[in-house]
């Protein structure tokens, strides 16, 4: 989900290109997947050709004849949908839904941990490059009193390398 709140296809796979670029950008509460994101319930869409509800448009351009589209949500956060379809059979099964809605959970939670992961990064080196840029001494040490960071003013100062330093204490 953007910013501005659309879902974003961000990948497809057995869905013609055209079909999928009608539904590149979809507003919440659009379509199928607009409306699992907006109200944060699953959709189990059966006969979808032969149905003539609104929201299976895009699905049924594609020749999808059973629909179960999941919100992929962390907490209270919309992450976006996770949707399969099929051609053939008009329904999944129950035990078919219980799998897709667990493979749901797994992918929310490994988008969210990449998410976590890439903010970790940003901002270590946000800080980093602080701490490079200062001329005031920046050092950090655990509570046993080894140096965990050591920015250039404070080696320069203690006339010594990030080596010499790094994961020692005063007394080592």
């Amino acid at each position: 989900i953007t910013d501005a709140g659309d879902l974003v296809l961000a990948a497809h796979a057995g869905v013609a290109d055209a079909v999928a670029t009608a539904a590149q950008r979809l507003e919440l509460g659009q379509a199928v997947c607009g409306s699992v994101a907006r109200d944060l319930v699953p959709a189990h869409l059966t006969d979808i050709q032969a149905s003539d509800d609104p929201r299976a448009s895009f699905v049924r351009a594609a020749g999808v004849t059973a629909y179960a589209c999941t919100p992929l949500t962390v907490g209270d956060r919309v992450l976006g949908t996770l949707s399969f379809g099929r051609r053939g059979d008009i329904a999944f099964t129950d035990d078919e839904l219980s799998f897709l809605r667990t493979i749901s959970s797994y992918v929310a939670m490994a988008t969210e941990r990449l998410r976590s992961e890439a903010a970790v990064a940003s901002s270590e080196a946000l800080l980093a490059a602080i701490g490079a840029s200062s001329p005031d001494l920046i050092y950090a040490k655990d509570r046993q009193g080894r140096m965990l960071y050591a920015n250039s003013a404070t080696l320069a100062v203690l006339g010594k390398t990030e080596a010499e330093v790094i994961g020692r204490t005063a007394l080592d």
